[in-house]
């Protein structure tokens, strides 16, 4: 007997090559076969940059009301509010997440000049040779071979040295926000007035407001690991200094409150957010 369920979405986590984890977190192909509903929920900001390589149907935008289509490849910018994500099956693409810090450096960026919108043409890429190589190339596997040649063409011999600006990032990153940015400052050596100034250029935010995203990352990671939604837990994982102060910054970066959003449906919200389940990337 024929199922009448839609058919369901792939939606596969890969590592980048050792010498590119300076620049990628990881890399999540996406199919989304023909016949099934439109995919659509929001996007929550991580800290990253992001690259969206398109290579079937349509990808649509809601910020501030207005559903834009977006083109075949675009960068999203480091975000610091949720937007609405529409995706159109059939549905076949690639996602870069990278580190922003790295991620403007490499590519000489400002991010601070892009807080006007979240998405933004990637240009940078110079054309769009990357993307039809990309999907001419078929495979997931081999689309992240085409990406990462055309890094090492910009790379060069060279290897990426982090600056001060990066190991704060990585530093407030890999703690889930738990950092001390006075102490972080002394320890590396830069002045609180430059170290704003460079943050905001570099990752599109200052260091408080990506510790605030990083600590409910946290929160997320643990609920799609236990399933636990004990507020208390929440508030002593998360390092908030009570319950008010845990609502607050989740309705602010979220848009919902935790009882709200732990138990709506998950698989759109993470499916558009990027965001992997327990099991580990391959």
């Amino acid at each position: 007997m024929e199922s009448n369920r839609p058919p369901k979405t792939e939606y596969n986590f890969l590592a980048p090559s050792s010498r590119f984890a300076f620049l990628v977190r990881n890399y999540i192909s996406i199919w989304q076969p023909a016949g099934g509903p439109p995919l659509f929920d929001k996007y929550i900001p991580d800290g990253s940059a992001t690259l969206v390589f398109n290579f079937e149907g349509e990808v649509r935008c809601f910020f501030c009301q207005e559903g834009n289509a977006l083109p075949p490849f675009f960068l999203i910018a480091p975000l610091t509010q949720t937007v609405g994500i529409e995706v159109n099956p059939p549905c076949r693409s690639l996602v870069v997440v990278c580190n922003s810090s790295q991620f403007s450096r490499f590519f000489n960026l400002r991010f601070d000049q892009l807080a006007d919108e979240p998405y933004h043409p990637a240009s940078f890429l110079g054309g769009d040779a990357l993307w039809q190589k990309m999907k001419e190339a078929g495979s997931p596997e081999k689309q992240i071979c085409v990406f990462e040649e055309f890094i090492q063409s910009r790379l060069g011999a060279d290897e990426y040295t982090s600056d001060k600006i990066d190991q704060i990032y990585d530093y407030i990153v890999s703690e889930a926000g738990e950092a001390n940015l006075d102490l972080l400052q002394k320890k590396i050596g830069i002045s609180p007035r430059t170290f704003r100034r460079q943050f905001l250029a570099r990752t599109g935010m200052n260091a408080k407001t990506l510790c605030r995203i990083m600590r409910f990352q946290r929160l997320w990671d643990n609920f799609l690991t236990t399933g636990s939604t004990d507020m208390q837990e929440m508030v002593f994982t998360g390092h908030f200094y009570d319950q008010p102060h845990l609502i607050r910054d989740f309705k602010k970066l979220v848009g919902e409150l935790p009882g709200e959003f732990f138990k709506r449906d998950q698989e759109a919200i993470r499916i558009i957010s990027g965001k992997k389940s327990d099991s580990a990337i391959r």
